[in-house]
């Protein structure tokens, strides 16, 4: 994950009750080392916006050997919300010190019993639908950008114990192919009655080496077999 940019000095502070609901969950886990609150500047609809963020900041190592999108998707969804949170390397989120508002930092070395926030995610190469991939063929192969279409089930496990599922579909493009136009929307609409809860689409592939998906969709290219 890259981190925002611009960031400046915040121009409000969480609350003390937010700030203390904050403290109270980093002081419980031991994956974490610091966390600074920041403003983000970004271009609306009608201007510049800003918004607030608190960075949290993992060991390098551990961030890069790791598994942070993961990490970040449970801390939230185990109720860690101040404006919007991100994860980030350590060395990364020590530079935000200069302006940043300090929340939280570690004090010495993780003591015994506290949370690893182990959080990871699976996927699986689900079996689909009859007449799924008839249907998403018939949308986009009028689409030359979109070269390939996958479903996959995915979900989060923190240690042993599932907290989270959703069946998604990648729609995967090509950039020199033409427009796309709200070809995820349409897909939405397609794999809805197949699966009405839990599910997403999104524009392009995971880069998680662990995915599997199941092929709904492959257009073939010139010079390929």
């Amino acid at each position: 994950m890259l981190m925002r940019s611009p960031l400046h000095p915040p121009a409000e502070l969480p609350s003390d009750e937010e700030l203390a609901t904050i403290r109270a969950y980093l002081g419980g886990q031991s994956r974490i080392d610091l966390a600074v609150w920041v403003r983000h500047e970004h271009e609306g609809v009608d201007g510049s916006m800003y918004d607030h963020h608190l960075m949290l900041g993992m060991e390098d190592a551990d961030y890069d050997g790791g598994h942070p999108d993961a990490i970040l998707f449970g801390v939230e969804n185990e109720g860690l919300s101040a404006g919007w949170v991100d994860l980030s390397p350590l060395s990364e989120v020590e530079k935000l010190r200069e302006f940043g508002y300090v929340v939280w930092e570690r004090d010495g070395r993780p003591t015994e019993g506290l949370d690893p926030l182990d959080f990871r995610y699976s996927f699986e190469a689900i079996a689909a639908p009859a007449g799924l991939a008839a249907l998403v063929e018939a949308a986009v192969e009028d689409l030359p950008a979109v070269v390939r279409v996958e479903l996959t089930h995915e979900q989060l496990w923190k240690d042993d114990r599932e907290v989270w599922a959703l069946t998604r579909v990648f729609v995967v493009v090509d950039e020199d192919g033409g427009p796309v136009g709200s070809v995820v929307d349409a897909v939405d609409g397609l794999i809805a009655p197949f699966f009405p809860l839990n599910r997403g689409v999104s524009l392009g592939r995971s880069a998680d080496p662990r995915l599997e998906t199941t092929t709904l969709f492959n257009r073939a290219r010139e010079g390929t077999s």
